[in-house]
């Protein structure tokens, strides 16, 4: 039941006017991709695709993560939701979703993955071959270590339109 609710949470954060559930100029700061004529693709053949987003609602101190994982059929096989009381920027907020969905789909064993999010700057991060020095960089390198457990991997923004930017192609 408590997941249901965070989930309505999370669906209702961006429909207030006016309020994407990351304050004021939220979004342009985490370079999320705000996209509502976008439709969800389905993955290639023996692939998990993993969605991940974030939500926070920066005046009452709560956030959420979700993720949600689909088979090549578009069949939902897997969903999590976590909801948190606590203050975290809202890039903290998305590495925390994405890092929750990792270990979610490790603990699954889904060990070939497709992960799409909207939240460009933590992607930025994890294709960086630089330390991150920034206050979430133990989440980058968390992530990073995550993603090396896979056998298979393409992760990519949510597109803009419709380019599509891989930016992570990793395969063992």
């Amino acid at each position: 039941m408590k997941a249901a609710a965070w989930w309505e949470f999370y669906v209702n954060c961006g429909k207030k006017e006016g309020n994407d559930g990351l304050g004021s100029s939220g979004s342009q700061a985490l370079g999320l991709v705000r996209d509502q004529q976008r439709r969800w693709v389905k993955p290639r053949e023996g692939i998990i695709k993993l969605n991940f987003d974030g939500a926070l609602e920066v005046s009452k101190g709560i956030f959420g993560t979700g993720a949600v994982c689909r088979d090549e059929q578009g069949t939902c096989i897997g969903v999590l939701a976590v909801p948190t009381v606590g203050f975290v920027s809202p890039q903290t907020c998305e590495f925390l979703a994405l890092i929750n969905g990792l270990h979610f789909c490790l603990q699954a064993g889904f060990t070939r993955l497709e992960i799409e999010g909207d939240a460009q700057n933590v992607f930025m991060a994890l294709n960086s071959d630089q330390e991150d020095l920034s206050p979430d960089g133990a989440l980058v390198d968390e992530a990073k270590y995550l993603l090396s457990f896979f056998f298979s991997l393409v992760v990519g923004v949510i597109p803009l339109g419709s380019v599509i930017m891989p930016l992570i192609v990793w395969q063992k």
